[in-house]
């Protein structure tokens, strides 16, 4: 199980390549519809905490609290 920022990094990278190959990571900035299936992705398939992803993310613990408690 992932539980680390350094293992979510390289997670991420690698459903980013696998998913949207050739997409950098800051393009989940830009594009909602993707910020929020990589927050559903990271939170279903990593251990991940909500604080954990916003700051992989780099979006704010809300946005992600959010998503997290609409898909429950």
């Amino acid at each position: 199980m992932i539980k680390t920022l350094e293992d979510g990094r390289i997670y991420l990278e690698e459903y980013l390549a696998k998913k949207w190959p050739g997409t950098a990571r800051e393009a989940i900035h830009e594009d909602r519809v993707m910020r929020n299936e990589v927050i559903q992705e990271l939170r279903t398939n990593t251990g991940l905490s909500i604080r954990k992803i916003a700051e992989l993310l780099g979006v704010n613990r809300g946005v992600v609290e959010r998503l997290v408690s609409k898909s429950n």
